[in-house]
């Protein structure tokens, strides 16, 4: 942490303030951005801390820190540790190239016909998944990817999705 950084944590001026920081920081975790924004510089050395703490749980507090300060850090850190480490997880599966699942969305609709058949009379699941990946600059973005499908469909979907399941629970 530079001085700058160091100067900027101990100007708070409760515990509870700083506290409140450092949750909401963690809280916007993400892959970094590079700027010259003061408040963003304090955000991203606050990342990037908590990214180093989260890959080796010794990382220790930089010193020069009040001790106020670095108990805080610590504190949150204990508090906030799964969001931590699932961010980094996060961050690292979509450095590498691997699209990341970050939501989803569906809807069961019924069809009683279509331009080509005036009764069809049947259920159709339709399913967005919100991703994440890399983009051509090398920045997470987000796109969504949309399908359809019939009873039977979400049936084969049902049965992948309870393999992946039982393959990561044995790991």
């Amino acid at each position: 942490m530079t001085e700058t950084t160091k100067q900027s944590l101990s100007s708070f001026q409760s515990i509870e303030e700083l506290s409140e920081y450092l949750h909401r920081s963690i809280s916007t975790l993400t892959l970094h951005s590079n700027s010259d924004n003061k408040e963003e510089n304090l955000q991203k050395s606050v990342h990037d801390f908590y990214h180093h703490k989260a890959i080796d749980k010794n990382f220790p507090v930089p010193e020069g820190l009040p001790v106020h300060v670095a108990k805080s850090l610590e504190t949150v850190y204990n508090l906030r540790r799964k969001d931590i480490i699932n961010s980094v997880i996060k961050e690292k599966l979509v450095g590498s190239g691997h699209t990341l699942v970050e939501n989803y969305d569906w809807k069961l609709k019924w069809v009683v016909g279509s331009s080509s058949l005036t009764s069809i009379r049947e259920p159709i699941c339709q399913i967005e998944l919100i991703c994440l990946t890399l983009g051509a600059d090398l920045k997470p973005c987000g796109n969504s990817i949309s399908f359809e499908c019939d009873l039977e469909g979400v049936e084969k979907l049902i049965g992948a999705l309870n393999s992946v399941k039982e393959k990561l629970s044995k790991s």
